[in-house]
């Protein structure tokens, strides 16, 4: 189950960062343009709760590179909350 949740983890961080800046919620989270509110909302909860700087999982944090990226990817999704 860790392993499953880092691959998901990873996916996620992938395609948050490798997303144009403006970029509406649906394209940065791999969602349809059809997708509702609700499921904007799940999405990004599920995507923060995998980024979080506090929960990642063998993600060595203090400035590192891959601490910096996931402190990035987290923020992007943060504010993608102000799109709802």
């Amino acid at each position: 189950e860790r392993a499953a949740k880092e691959a998901q983890r990873d996916a996620i961080l992938q395609r948050v960062l490798g997303a144009p800046h403006k970029a509406r919620a649906h394209r940065v989270l791999g969602l349809q343009e059809t997708a509702t509110k609700a499921e904007v909302a799940m999405a990004i909860r599920m995507a923060m709760r995998l980024l979080h700087p506090d929960r990642s999982m063998n993600v060595p944090l203090g400035g590192t590179p891959a601490g910096r990226r996931l402190a990035t990817a987290f923020k992007r999704v943060n504010n993608l909350n102000d799109e709802l």
